[in-house]
């Protein structure tokens, strides 16, 4: 099960530790409450994911399209 954590501060949006399954969001990094619900769905799919062996660039790139999967069918 993954744990999460939210910030005031920090120096990125948001980061998932795949080591201890831990996911921070830093709340300083966001302008309104969709782009903290994208950082915090990003997160999340980066733990569910995590055991596909994929290195950062490709997930980076699936999650990329999952979240924007909306605006390709359209």
């Amino acid at each position: 099960m993954v744990n999460s954590t939210f910030k005031v501060v920090g120096d990125d949006h948001g980061v998932y530790y795949d080591n201890s399954d831990r996911i921070i969001i830093y709340l300083n990094k966001h302008e309104n409450i969709e782009d903290l619900l994208s950082t915090i769905t990003h997160e999340y799919i980066h733990y569910c994911i995590k055991d596909e062996g994929l290195d950062d660039d490709q997930e980076e790139r699936l999650i990329y399209c999952v979240l924007w999967s909306e605006e390709y069918i359209t």
